[in-house]
Parts: structure tokens; sequence; C-alpha cells
């Protein structure tokens, strides 16, 4: 799947994720990447993390039927200019990956400079923000942001342990 709209309202959800990372801090980088003393430059913040009250906003704001089933794991990311996520697989953009079943990674604005890099199956491509659209690639996937040109990057990593089943 690429190019789906999951996200209902992309400018609603990044004021909700504007109040979420000034409440809950973010928790910081995500840790070490795949390659040795190179580590990402954004800050996390997993939902699961989060009061359920204070999850609704993201929830509502999510169009499950254009998802590969019910989303499970959320997490939401933001990149400030020069920040950057080393190579990865991409089961890793949603919180739990390896037990996810798939993932779907959402940017919440829209840029003709930042994107995500991701293998295509016999190349590398890059899928350009697209506020709310969806990117869903095979978990085992490489993908990675080169250092953030904009302002800011928000994205959404959804992921699932099921598929829908009808």
């Amino acid at each position: 799947m690429i190019g789906e709209v999951v996200v209902r309202d992309p400018s609603a959800l990044r004021s909700a994720v504007e109040m979420l990372f000034a409440r809950f801090d973010g928790g910081g980088h995500t840790g070490d990447g795949v390659l040795e003393g190179v580590t990402p430059r954004h800050t996390v913040l997993d939902l699961a993390d989060v009061p359920e009250a204070e999850r609704r906003p993201v929830l509502a704001q999510i169009t499950e039927t254009k998802l590969p089933g019910p989303p499970q794991h959320l997490v939401l990311r933001r990149y400030v200019r020069g920040g950057y996520a080393p190579p990865h697989r991409f089961a890793d953009e949603a919180p739990d990956g390896s037990r996810s079943a798939w993932t779907v990674l959402c940017p919440l604005q829209d840029s003709a400079v930042d994107a995500v890099t991701y293998w295509a199956g016999d190349h590398f491509a890059r899928g350009f923000d697209r506020a709310g659209t969806g990117l869903r690639l095979p978990q085992d996937a490489w993908c990675w942001t080169s250092p953030v040109r904009g302002d800011q990057r928000c994205t959404l990593g959804i992921g699932g342990g099921t598929l829908w089943t009808s």
C-alpha cells in the first residue's frame, strides 16, 4: 500500500501531537541504530506509554478501514531540521515491530524535500511526505530518513499483529 490516505485530518493530528510531545517529552532518541556509532536524531513517543484519554485524539484521526488490520501499536516521531533516522528495517517504524504483522508509516505534513527512502524490491525509492498518506512496505525492507531540510517533520507509525479477515 502506497498512497492511501490513512489520517483524516493531518493538521488536527499535528496539533494533538505537539500537545502530546509537550506533555510527555517523547523519551528522547530511539537508541542505537544499525550502523555502529550512528544513532538517530529525532524524538520518539510510544503511545503505549500514554494514558488512553490522551491517545483518543490520535486514534480518532485514523481511518482504520484503510489499514491492513486493526491498529495495535502507535508511535510518533518528531524530527527538527537536521534530524534523521539511519538505515533500519521498516518493521522498526512501529513499536514492537518484530511482533507486528504489518506497519504503516504516515507523515503528518507535506514536503517537496523531506521523505523516507526505502528499498522497493530492485532499487531505492523516496516517498516524499504527503500529509496523512500511508506507506506500507514489507517488514524486512530497509528504510531511512535523511537529515530533515524543512523546519520539522512528524510521522505516525502504526503497527498491528493481525490482518482484517474480511
